[in-house]
């Protein structure tokens, strides 16, 4: 029984051991993708903001990131092979969050950006970031905000916030 133990200890820390360094694989090979549109390097599409601006972007990363990118990318329409690509929904410094959010895995969220975060969320089909928004709404809710997340959480299907209220 006690071998088992040892080699059950020995079996768990590895896979600990593996988790970190897949975890610092992933952190790296973010942090490369991200040093690399920083540098414009081998980037092939750009992102053109409501407010003009540009985010010089690769579409691999914007396809694997994000459904919406993906089915526009392979839709065979005139942005699927466009090098500008007009984005014209929601608030630019949003989207700026967002697209390094696809780079970095890292995003602010706060009670001043959450509920356009959570609109960019719905219009590009990102459920696992607007899950992180519900939970995070779950957590601040108070007097002051509770009717706003109510009719947010109502109108955007977050459930564990929903659920928040039913309880």
């Amino acid at each position: 029984m006690v071998i088992f133990e040892t080699a059950f200890v020995s079996l768990q820390a590895l896979r600990t051991m593996d988790d970190l360094i897949s975890k610092e694989y992933k952190d790296s090979l973010l942090l490369s993708l991200h040093g690399m549109r920083k540098d414009q390097e081998m980037t092939d599409v750009v992102l053109r903001l409501p407010d003009q601006t540009t985010i010089p972007c690769h579409r691999l990363v914007l396809s694997a990131a994000c459904p919406f990118f993906k089915t526009m990318f392979r839709s065979g329409l005139k942005e699927s092979t466009q090098k500008e690509v007009k984005v014209e929904f929601g608030n630019a410094a949003i989207m700026k969050m967002v697209i390094d959010y696809f780079y970095t895995s890292h995003i602010e969220i706060n009670s001043e950006n959450v509920f356009d975060l959570v609109s960019a969320c719905e219009f590009l089909c990102l459920t696992q970031l607007k899950q992180h928004l519900g939970a995070f709404m779950t957590q601040e809710v108070d007097i002051s905000n509770c009717f706003e997340f109510y009719r947010t959480a109502r109108f955007y299907l977050l459930g564990p916030l929903e659920q928040h209220f039913a309880g």
